[in-house]
């Protein structure tokens, strides 16, 4: 260990680890229906190994807290506290959470760690499951606080063992103060739950009660409620307002009694900690860089305005947000002469136009001060006004045409005829990176001519392409138009002959959006080039003569979507003729689930059989994009999931299976 770090005092030391080790006790005593401790982490473990001055200090810190999901894991700590019993180190074990029954190793848990103080049990139990070792065990510990996930629907001998021996113990726990239930336990003609609320009533040091949810609005819940507030040591019965989708709890009910009224106490959920600001004294006395040179007050205030007037565009979808950030910059204006001069390239420089009064307001203010037209660099227009097409395709060409410096224009369902587009390309066509969100229309008695449109566009570096009533002229087309485009959206396929007699040098990434085909002609003409590549519904190959593979060798990024209920295709797009030794990811979308959860498994199965890894060395994630794709969060759950054994299967072969949030399954111990 470096000097810098053995110079560190060692409650520092402790202080800086405990931030890393300590499970927070919201999380521990959470009861909601999904563990806060389901999905998959980094484990902290590796802090141990560093030197033995930090195993000294992370070994209490680590074991303070321990949540057991699986038998893997009840097994690893029951064989670390039985061989290491010379250490001792269940001495340090403080709060216990067991989120299933996990065999008789379990009891060897209770029996070597002595001083618990804080025991979360789950009684969201399945009939399999293994809970002799918990039964064994709980009359060896004596906790301060007991914390009881409950799901009333779910009934088996399993869980009535489970509260039975938890009725039989609770009145000998002395130490015992508070009880969290995740739902209030009543009767529901169940003898293990009634006497399970009588031992809540027989403790004689039970002070609080918390219920995370609201109870009911049934007599029971009102009787049990009122028969645990008779407890004598009794102070507080918390329930927090959380509506479960029921008839809920009311306090002023008339079933409410007296004695019931003056323990009851409703608990908010707490909102996230938000940042204090304290404003300080203003001193009038103080001038801001009153000593600067102007152009330097300028260069500061320009970039504190900066920042004051971002309205993170590709965020302001909405209309009321779009309308709060552009008051918020027209606000700034009205301070001073000097913030007016720094905020106008900001106001319009980056406008967002949310219906079609907003576009007829900002065509008039472009055809009123000339100059404004040329502040524009990213418009972004999302009409909400429903109908007015007409309307806002006439205002665009007052816009378009007076935008010579624009970069980037995206707009969303946004109707455009092409003579529109051809003063786009002609005023902007040096400027303009990137063109996407609208639909180009045209008289269909006259057909249209692009040619010189696409070769004033030198920069345009991603195009969407979406004109399914435009029919073009035919003929060779400028083979030397749109030298920098790099991503292509293809939604209609009348441009795709002229697009394969153009060189387009710069392109690596093609998207088939809707119905528009793929052709063997494009991409033997471009596939080599290409890097990315999406295909339309429900892999629609059959024109293609020969494999994707062999007409895109470089290909690293591939999507399929997959729209039709049942899986036929009869030509399956993932064989290559030969190693395919680029691609490295993956992508499919599928919209609908099959006909039952069983032909769903199937389809999926028979899917990825189509897959064959040895075709693919390079293959490192196939990214499933599908809503009933769900990673378990249970133990039970995980021996049922196909998605489970799927995954392992691939990581065999060197391959992720990822979810549509890009998370891969990790492992746990068996």
């Amino acid at each position: 260990m470096t000097p810098t770090l053995s110079s560190v005092p060692e409650e520092i030391l402790a202080e800086i680890l405990s931030h890393i080790l300590k499970v927070p006790d919201e999380m521990f005593s959470d009861t909601s229906e999904i563990s806060p401790f389901a999905g998959s982490s980094q484990s902290v473990c590796a802090l141990l190994r560093v030197c033995k001055r930090w195993l000294r200090f992370a070994t209490p810190l680590l074991y303070g807290t321990v949540v057991i999901r699986s038998k893997g894991q009840a097994n690893a700590l029951a064989t670390v506290l039985n061989a290491l019993s010379e250490q001792n180190l269940g001495r340090f074990v403080r709060n216990l959470r067991l989120e299933g029954g996990f065999g008789r190793q379990v009891e060897d848990i209770l029996k070597r760690t002595p001083n618990i103080t804080d025991l979360c049990l789950s009684a969201r139990l399945y009939s399999s499951d293994n809970i002799s070792g918990l039964v064994a065990g709980l009359s060896l510990v004596n906790p301060t606080r007991l914390i009881v996930l409950d799901q009333r629907m779910r009934k088996n001998k399993i869980i009535a063992q489970l509260f039975c021996e938890l009725s039989s113990c609770m009145p000998t726990w002395t130490n015992l103060t508070t009880l969290i239930l995740s739902d209030l336990i009543i009767a529901d003609n169940c003898d293990y739950r009634r006497d399970f609320t009588h031992s809540i009533r027989n403790s004689q040091t039970l002070q609080t009660v918390s219920l995370r949810s609201l109870p009911c609005s049934s007599a029971s819940c009102y009787e049990t409620l009122d028969a645990i507030a008779s407890i004598s040591p009794l102070r507080n019965i918390e329930i927090y307002n959380i509506i479960r989708g029921r008839p809920s709890f009311d306090i002023n009910h008339a079933r409410v009694t007296d004695r019931l009224r003056l323990v009851l106490r409703m608990v908010e959920p707490v909102p996230p900690n938000l940042p204090v600001i304290s404003a300080r004294e203003f001193v009038n006395l103080f001038i801001p860089m009153a000593t600067a040179s102007p152009a330097a007050v300028e260069r500061v205030w320009r970039t504190v305005l900066w920042f004051a007037t971002d309205e993170s565009p590709d965020n302001v979808q909405q209309t009321k947000n779009a309308t709060v950030a552009r008051n918020s910059s027209l606000d700034l204006m009205l301070v001073s002469k000097m913030f007016q001069k720094l905020v106008l390239p900001f106001l319009y420089g980056y406008p967002v136009l949310y219906n079609n009064r907003s576009i007829r307001k900002f065509a008039a203010n472009l055809i009123q001060q000339t100059s404004l037209g040329s502040l524009v660099r990213e418009l972004r227009i999302f009409p909400a006004d429903k109908g007015g097409k007409s309307t806002v395709s006439s205002k665009l060409v007052s816009i378009l045409g007076r935008t010579s410096n624009l970069t980037r224009l995206i707009g969303k369902d946004v109707v455009m005829n092409l003579e529109t587009f051809r003063i786009l390309a002609q005023v902007a066509g040096q400027s303009l990176l990137e063109f996407r969100g609208f639909s180009l229309e045209w008289d269909l008695n006259q057909p249209a001519k692009i040619d010189s449109a696409l070769e004033a566009l030198n920069q345009l570096r991603i195009f969407d392409w979406d004109a399914s009533s435009v029919v073009l002229v035919p003929g060779d087309g400028p083979t030397q138009g749109l030298p920098s485009l790099v991503t292509l959206r293809l939604k209609s396929p009348g441009l795709i002959p002229m697009l394969t007699k153009m060189k387009l040098r710069s392109l690596s990434e093609v998207i088939w959006d809707g119905y528009c085909r793929v052709t063997t002609g494009f991409l033997a003409a471009h596939g080599l080039k290409l890097t990315s590549l999406e295909l339309p519904r429900d892999f629609l190959t059959a024109d293609l003569k020969v494999s994707i593979f062999f007409l895109c060798p470089s290909l690293r990024h591939l999507v399929l979507h997959w729209t039709n209920g049942t899986y036929a295709c009869t030509m399956p797009v993932l064989r290559s003729d030969e190693p395919h030794l680029w691609l490295t990811k993956l992508v499919v979308h599928k919209k609908f689930q099959g006909n039952t959860r069983k032909t769903d498994r199937i389809e999926w199965e028979q899917f990825f059989d189509d897959i064959v890894c040895d075709d693919f060395p390079a293959l490192e994630e196939i990214q499933i994009i599908y809503q009933h794709f769900t990673w378990p969060t249970t133990e039970h759950a995980i021996l049922q999931s196909s998605w489970v054994k799927r995954s392992n299967q691939l990581f065999n072969h060197g391959i992720r299976l990822t979810n549509a949030q890009g998370v891969h399954w990790k492992q746990r111990l068996r």
